[in-house]
C-alpha cells in the first residue's frame, strides 16, 4: 500500500511474477498509480 514519506508517496506493488515494483509519485499520488 501507499506509504507517506513527506511530500513523496512511495508505493510498493507486488508484481505477478513476484518482483517488487517501486512507484514513486510526487504530489500526484493516486493519479498515476496502476497506470504503468
Amino acid at each position: 500500500g501507499p506509504v507517506k514519506g513527506g511530500s513523496t508517496v512511495i508505493a510498493f506493488v507486488k508484481d505477478p511474477d513476484g518482483y517488487m515494483i517501486e512507484l514513486i509519485n510526487k504530489k500526484d499520488a493516486g493519479k498515476g498509480l496502476g497506470e504503468g
